[in-house]
């Protein structure tokens, strides 16, 4: 991986969950990362039906340096676009990328 293809800067979120006054949960992001220099690339996408609308997914990859903590239910955003996490592939052995697989335009959360 060469440096100069991180050039995108992704914020990442992880997910706070709360009691509400009636006992509910609720799950609200909270930042975990901000500005990290990112490669993101589409791996695959597809358009399907469900409740009656069209919905379309788009696996997307990311890479980024190593950033310890980064798990998988997290998210990541980039501008105006939101990647919910599916699975993280670290570099066992120098410590020196993270693959982080995603889906884009579905709420997995």
């Amino acid at each position: 991986m060469q440096i100069t293809r991180l050039n995108s800067f992704i914020d990442i979120d992880d997910w706070v969950e709360t009691r509400t006054s009636t006992g509910g949960v609720v799950r609200t992001p909270a930042v975990f990362a901000e500005g990290v220099p990112a490669e993101i690339l589409p791996v695959s996408g597809r358009e399907f039906f469900e409740a009656s609308q069209q919905q379309s997914e788009v696996t997307t990859k990311i890479t980024i340096r190593y950033l310890p903590g980064v798990k998988a239910k997290m998210r990541a955003r980039c501008d105006d676009s939101i990647f919910n996490i599916a699975a993280v592939m670290k570099d066992r052995t120098r410590r020196g990328w993270m693959l982080l697989y995603c889906s884009e335009g579905v709420n997995a959360g």
